[in-house]
């Protein structure tokens, strides 16, 4: 091989561990509301795009050396790379295969962990940095696909935090072994003593690609770096969202790990601190996420449970938090904040801890499902609203009072989601209650608002006793 080439090999994979540095570094700090920025997929997509390209650069070699194993392998990670690229950009851009995420990437490891076996069985383990480079990918994509199937199949909520933040460090180790390859092509230069040279065409295909990668590095690494750092944007409150959440008491809470989260609270009725009432979770859909502490009063249904019909039948706290831009109800500390200002509120107040119930829509109803399946014997009942949850965490919800909707022809959120989660229920004995509405898309706040008799059951529904 010329030793242009691998000059260019290691100007190549420099570039790669300086995007992967910044990206790894970023959700370290910004945590996962870095995949709701603007300027995100921009650049997953040009790191995918440059990881692509240093596979070529070491298929090529791989080719020249006559290494016949790690280059059949070496196209399965370029094409299982460009398979889970493709299934990244349909989850951010189109909230659509979400089921297919951990397949992709169990695949890309898999993809890897092969060509750490090929690099180390095969004749390339004669070259001191590919037989290390086999051996180091071979540790951390077994824990990789380890630490995936553990995510995804046996992990409860809370060991679901802790290996978040140990898939971090398999993050760094892979940008180890990025260093590695630049080990490998630097003791090839040393080791060349002729004086090949590549041909004018491939020198300026070499040149011309290391500038296009440069420039778009630089580029949206710029304004990925620029967006992280910037202030999160304050959504503008409408004049009907402002008065609607007037109506109940603004609250900022802060959790033992510092998690802040606004929420607005609607007492019972003539509250007696003598009687014992229900609380209803009221979580909003994904339109009104921000720290304006109003706006998710609308996006939730608060509103209904707040008129004066439902609260002079069905007296009730009504708490209605809020998640910042870029967060869900799904994360760690947004959770865990929740359950803490739950059980501040029930020392707080005459609050009783049989009737806990939760309700919401869109990304609300994710979070309904969410809620009940990771805090078992929480919950008396939930109105899971078009959403959808993890169907192996049924058996958590067998004893929670359960009434979910959607609409046959939702296209945000595909209906199947709330079918699979209710047969997932009957599969282990429970009888939930399932109402889909024929025709109708994602918008289906009012029709379950009007379905006679829901109110009535819901807050009919209470615990046996408290777990």
């Amino acid at each position: 091989m010329a030793r242009q080439f691998y000059f260019f090999a290691i100007f190549l994979f420099v570039i790669l561990i300086l995007q992967e540095v910044l990206i790894t570094t970023m959700l370290m700090i910004v945590g996962p509301a870095v995949y709701a920025l603007g300027s995100f997929m921009a650049y997953f997509i040009l790191v995918s795009a440059t990881q692509a390209c240093c596979g070529l650069i070491v298929l090529r070699y791989c080719y020249t050396q006559r290494f016949v194993w790690p280059f059949r392998v070496g196209w399965l990670c370029v094409i299982t790379l460009s398979v889970h690229t493709a299934v990244v950009y349909e989850i951010l851009i189109y909230q659509n295969l979400e089921s297919w995420y951990y397949y992709s990437y169990c695949a890309v490891s898999a993809a890897n962990l092969l060509l750490g076996v090929s690099l180390v069985v095969s004749k390339s383990r004669e070259h001191f940095w590919l037989k290390w480079i086999g051996i180091a990918s071979i540790c951390v994509d077994a824990a990789q696909i380890a630490l995936l199937i553990w995510y995804a199949v046996f992990a409860d909520f809370q060991m679901k935090a802790m290996l978040s933040e140990i898939s971090i460090v398999i993050s760094w180790l892979m940008v180890a072994i990025s260093g590695l390859w630049i080990m490998h092509f630097a003791s090839e230069v040393k080791a060349d003593k002729g004086f090949n040279r590549l041909s004018r065409l491939s020198v300026f295909g070499f040149v011309l690609l290391a500038v296009t990668v440069s420039c778009f590095s630089i580029s949206h690494g710029a304004n990925f770096y620029e967006e992280t750092r910037a202030p999160l944007p304050v959504r503008k409150v409408s004049a009907t969202e402002q008065a609607l959440a007037d109506r109940f008491e603004s609250h900022l809470f802060v959790s033992s790990d510092d998690e802040k989260l606004p929420y607005r609270l609607m007492k019972p009725l003539d509250y007696d601190s003598a009687r014992k009432y229900p609380i209803v979770l009221c979580l909003h859909h994904g339109g009104v996420h921000g720290r304006d502490n109003a706006a998710q009063v609308q996006g939730s249904y608060a509103p209904v449970l707040a008129n004066y019909d439902n609260r002079r039948n069905h007296p009730a706290f009504l708490l209605v938090p809020q998640c910042e831009v870029g967060s869900s109800w799904m994360d760690p500390d947004v959770d865990s904040a929740i359950m803490e200002l739950i059980a501040s509120l029930e020392k707080q107040y005459s609050i009783d801890t049989l009737r806990r119930y939760v309700i919401g829509e869109s990304g609300g109803g994710y979070g309904s499902w969410h809620f009940i399946g990771n805090h078992p014997g929480i919950f008396a009942a939930a109105i899971p609203v078009c959403g959808g949850g993890e169907e192996e965490l049924a058996k958590n919800m067998a004893d929670v009072s359960i009434w979910a909707f959607h609409g046959s022809d939702d296209v945000l959120v595909p209906v199947s989601y709330s079918r699979n989660m209710v047969n997932a229920l009957r599969k282990v004995g429970c009888k939930p209650r399932y109402t889909e509405f024929a025709g109708a898309d994602h918008y289906i706040g009012r029709q379950v608002a009007d379905t006679p008799g829901i109110w009535d059951w819901f807050f009919a529904q209470r615990r046996k006793t408290n777990d």
